[in-house]
């Protein structure tokens, strides 16, 4: 094992200095020299039977120490993590600092931390915030109207004769009982005014809902002052914009036009996120510990169902993900809502 040091930087990640004795380093030599003889042709030998000297003077005696050090900190990498207990995210910064044949590697690594999250008195926020912020679910009369009018608008025949004499304002389609029956399953316009503002008044209600929930974790987040990694926020920034390179595409556009047309750089674009992606960095970490706190977590019949389901919904979705990140994925959804049904308030 490696002699090392590791010493804490700011945010949130931690340098790791240190040499893996020559014995171990040297392990790898045999190996690395076998595998670049079977994966390189030298002319006068069958491939994988050229002696060693030979591959060597060919492969040259650099390229085969760099991949010896790539093998042995891959794993003395892991083995450092799992000995002193550091729960590492994102992709390591590794730099060698001492590398020759029959001696020690020297090596240097830069990696983030999954910073430590102290829960502070959650039951007693979502209490709070959860009062302050009370379900909505009172259409009035002016929403519902211009509810209804916008339906109507969505009916407008492109003709010429549906235009007043006073202005181009379209004329919008008289509200009767045979007008609302070409919209779906209604008995008459009583029935579906009703049904509008039911619909209404539930949409109310979930949102006023989301919105608490994310009040809730949001405040649960600052009160545990969590030290972000960069390396979070910038995982967090390239999946925003993932996210909306695919919302652009799905509409047909190229990404590159877009950025063009807001006259923007996807760096200029990261920066105005930056905020945004903390955010939801910081509402992560709330959620998974208080799921590791609270033990929350989906069956694994749950977690079957909604697989089968999304896949009846994308047949190609198998394709298009292994099978573990799916599961991981679906996992992560569902932690995600039980966690927000347990904080929304929590029950004494």
């Amino acid at each position: 094992m490696a002699n090392i040091n590791i010493t804490n930087l700011p945010d949130g990640e931690i340098e790791i200095v240190g040499e893996i004795p020559a014995t171990d380093f040297m392990a790898n030599w045999s190996p690395v020299v076998k595998d670049m003889g079977e994966k390189n042709t030298f002319p006068g030998f069958r491939p994988g039977h050229a002696p060693e000297k030979i591959v060597v003077e060919r492969i040259g005696e650099d390229r085969i120490l760099f991949e010896m050090a790539d093998r042995t900190l891959g794993q003395a990498y892991i083995n450092i993590l799992v000995e002193h207990k550091i729960d590492a995210v994102g992709e390591p910064e590794i730099t060698l600092t001492k590398i020759a044949k029959d001696n020690p590697l020297g090596f240097k690594i830069k990696t983030a931390m999954m910073p430590e999250v102290k829960l502070p008195d959650y039951k007693n926020i979502a209490s709070t915030v959860g009062a302050q912020n009370p379900d909505e679910n009172t259409v009035t009369d002016e929403e519902l109207n211009r509810a209804i009018n916008d339906i109507r608008r969505s009916r407008i025949a492109p003709t010429a004769d549906q235009t007043t004499k006073e202005n181009s304002e379209p004329v919008l389609p008289e509200l009767t009982d045979e007008f609302v029956k070409t919209l779906g399953d209604f008995a008459d316009v009583a029935d579906f005014t009703a049904k509008v503002k039911v619909n209404m008044a539930t949409e109310k209600k979930n949102r006023s809902r989301d919105n608490r929930r994310l009040a809730i974790i949001e405040k649960i987040g600052q009160q545990a002052n969590i030290q972000i990694p960069k390396a979070l926020v910038e995982h967090e920034l390239e999946k925003m914009l993932a996210e909306m390179k695919g919302q652009i595409e799905s509409m047909g556009l190229k990404f590159d036009d877009y950025l063009i047309h807001i006259k923007k750089t996807e760096g200029e674009m990261k920066i105005a996120w930056q905020d945004d992606a903390k955010k939801r960095v910081r509402f992560g970490l709330v959620v998974r510990k208080l799921a590791k706190t609270e033990n929350i977590k989906p069956s694994d019949e749950d977690i079957k169902n909604e697989i089968v389901h999304l896949m009846a919904h994308d047949p190609e979705l198998s394709a298009k993900a292994s099978q573990a990140r799916l599961e991981n994925y679906v996992t992560n959804v569902l932690t995600n809502d039980l966690v927000m049904k347990f904080i929304d308030p929590i029950k004494e």
